[in-house]
C-alpha cells in the first residue's frame, strides 16, 4: 500500500519510507505538491469512493467517502513500479539540472504514469553531445522523463537477461551488476591460465572486435528477438505495456529531435560511422542511453550463445565485453576458425561486420590487450592509454580546482561528477598493484586534490570532504526552501 504523509516538507512515502531521500529537506516532492497545490486535485474534483466495496464513482453521492484523485490512484499496486523508475533514475542523476528541476517545479510523474499506460507515451528532445576520452564519441542524453521510463523497462528485462546470461555461462562483462572491466580481464587471464596449463603449454589468443558496434545495430533485428524473448520470458500483468515501451524506445530515433551542444568541429571530425545523424532509420542505438547499453549486451548474447557451443568442440574459451571478443585455443588454426564463423555469424544473423583493422591473433607468452589492461604472464598491467586518462582527468580537475574563488553548490556538484570519474579508475586499478603509479599520478598532477577529496585506503577509494559535500551544503543553505 503506498501512502501520502504531507508535513512540513510534504513528501511521497512508499510503505512508511521516504522514497529515494525525496522526504529530505532539500527537494519537495513534486507528485505531492500537485495534489496540493492545483485544483484539479481537490474536493471539488474527487474520485467518490465506496467504503465497502473499495469502487469509484463520481456521482458525487454524500454518503459515499470522498478520496482526492491523487491519492486512489496511487492506491493501486500499479504504481509500485514507477515510483521505483523515479527512485533509481534520481539516484545516479540527484544533482542534475534536469532532475532538481523536474522534482521541484514538474507535475509530470503521475501524468507520465498515465501517458505509458494509455499507450500514447512519446519520447521528448534530447541533448548530443561529442566526448574525446577516451576516443571521439557522440553521446545522446535523455530528457529525464523518458529517462524514467527507461528505468522502468530495465528493471524488468534486466532479470531475464540476466538469467541468459548466467545460463550461458557468465561470458559476458559488461553493464551488469557485481560485473565490469576489471572482472573481465581476471575472466580472460584465468582462461589463459587454463589453457596454456600456467603457460607451460603452447595456447593463442584471438582478439575482435565489431565495426562501429551501436550504430551498426540492426533495429529491426533487435526489436524481433527483444520482443520475442519478453513475451516468452516475462509473465507478469504489464507484459503488453512493457512490450510496447520496449518497441517505442528501440524504434526511437533521437537524432531527429534533438539539440546539439558543445564545438561543432567536433561532429565534422566523426567519421561517417560514428554518428547516427548519417545512418540510415533502422540502423544505430545511441550510446549514452542506459536501455541502448542493456538491449546491445541482449543483442550480442546471440553471439556469445553461438560462440559458447563452438568453443567446447574445440576446448576453447570465449569472454566478452561490449563488441570486444577474445577466444583462447591451443592451436592457431582453431582460433582463425572461430575468427571466421564468428564473423559469418554477425552477418548472416545480426547484420553486423568484423572490424578488418582490430584483429588481432598471437601466442599468450607475447601479452594480450584486453579492455584496458595487458595481460602477462608474471602479471596485469594497466594500459598506457588508460595510464593517460587517469592522468589528463587529474590535470582537468587540478585546473578546475585552481579556478575556484568562491565555494557555492555548482562547485560542490562539480565534484561530485569528477569523484565519479576518479572511483571508476580507482576501481579498475585497485587490484594490479598500481599503488605507487597512483599515488605518484595524484601527487604530481592534482595536488590540490587533497583540499576537497579525502583518499581513503592504500589510494583505492576518494571521497568528498564533508564540509564540501553537495548535501551538507544544500542542507546549510537551504536552498529548496
Amino acid at each position: 500500500m503506498i501512502t501520502i504523509i504531507a508535513a512540513n516538507k510534504t513528501s511521497l512515502k512508499l510503505n512508511g519510507c521516504a522514497t529515494s531521500g525525496l522526504g529530505s529537506p532539500l527537494v519537495k516532492n513534486k507528485v505531492v505538491r500537485i495534489m496540493t497545490s492545483s485544483s484539479e486535485y481537490t474536493e471539488a474534483n474527487a474520485w467518490i469512493q465506496q467504503p465497502s466495496s473499495g469502487q469509484t464513482n463520481n456521482n458525487n453521492n454524500k454518503a459515499n467517502g470522498y478520496q482526492v484523485r491523487p491519492v486512489v490512484a496511487l492506491s493501486e499496486e500499479r504504481v509500485k513500479g514507477w515510483v521505483e523508475a523515479f527512485n533509481q533514475c534520481c539516484s545516479n542523476k540527484m544533482t542534475s539540472e534536469q532532475c532538481v528541476l523536474y522534482r521541484l517545479y514538474d507535475t509530470d510523474l503521475l501524468r507520465l504514469m498515465e501517458e505509458c499506460e494509455s499507450y500514447s507515451y512519446t519520447p521528448s528532445t534530447s541533448i548530443c553531445f561529442c566526448v574525446t576520452r577516451p576516443k571521439l564519441r557522440e553521446i545522446f542524453a535523455a530528457n529525464f522523463r523518458d529517462r524514467i521510463v527507461q528505468h522502468w523497462i530495465c528493471m524488468r528485462i534486466e532479470p531475464l537477461f540476466e538469467r541468459r546470461y548466467a545460463a550461458m555461462g557468465d561470458v559476458t562483462w559488461n553493464c551488469r551488476k557485481g560485473k565490469g572491466v576489471r572482472l573481465a580481464v581476471n575472466a580472460l587471464r584465468c582462461d589463459i591460465l587454463e589453457v596454456s596449463c600456467n603457460y607451460t603449454r603452447r595456447a593463442y589468443v584471438g582478439r575482435f572486435d565489431v565495426a562501429a558496434f551501436f550504430m551498426n545495430i540492426d533495429i529491426r533485428i533487435l526489436e524481433r528477438l527483444a520482443v520475442a524473448f519478453v513475451r516468452k520470458y516475462y509473465h507478469e500483468p504489464d507484459v503488453d505495456l512493457l512490450v510496447y515501451l520496449l518497441t517505442v524506445t528501440i524504434r526511437h530515433r533521437p537524432q531527429n529531435n534533438c539539440t546539439k551542444r558543445g564545438d561543432p568541429r567536433l561532429w565534422a571530425m566523426l567519421p561517417a560511422g560514428k554518428t547516427l545523424f548519417l545512418q540510415p532509420n533502422y540502423r544505430g542505438m545511441p550510446i549514452g542511453n542506459i536501455t541502448s547499453q542493456l538491449l546491445a549486451g541482449f543483442y550480442m548474447s546471440f553471439l556469445d550463445e553461438y560462440m559458447v557451443d563452438l568453443c567446447k568442440s574445440v576446448d576453447a574459451r570465449y569472454e566478452r565485453f561490449v563488441d570486444d571478443f577474445a577466444v583462447v585455443c591451443r592451436r592457431k588454426a582453431d582460433v582463425l576458425m572461430l575468427r571466421n564463423k564468428a564473423g559469418a555469424f554477425l552477418q548472416r544473423y545480426l547484420n553486423l561486420q568484423l572490424h578488418h583493422d582490430k584483429q588481432y591473433i598471437q601466442d599468450v607468452t607475447h601479452g594480450v590487450y584486453f579492455v584496458g589492461a595487458v595481460i602477462k604472464m608474471e602479471r596485469v598491467y594497466i594500459s598506457n592509454r588508460t595510464v593517460a586518462g587517469f592522468i589528463e582527468k587529474l590535470k582537468e580537475l587540478d585546473a578546475y580546482l585552481a579556478g575556484i574563488r568562491r565555494f557555492g553548490v555548482d562547485e560542490a556538484y562539480a565534484l561530485d561528477h569528477y569523484l565519479m570519474s576518479l572511483n571508476s579508475y580507482m576501481g579498475f586499478f585497485i587490484d594490479k598493484t598500481t599503488y605507487a603509479l597512483r599515488r605518484r599520478a595524484v601527487k604530481r598532477y592534482c595536488p590540490r586534490l587533497f583540499d576537497y577529496y579525502v583518499v581513503k585506503g592504500h589510494f583505492e577509494v576518494f571521497k568528498v570532504k564533508s564540509k564540501y559535500s553537495i548535501s551538507n551544503l544544500l542542507l546549510k543553505k537551504d536552498v529548496y526552501g
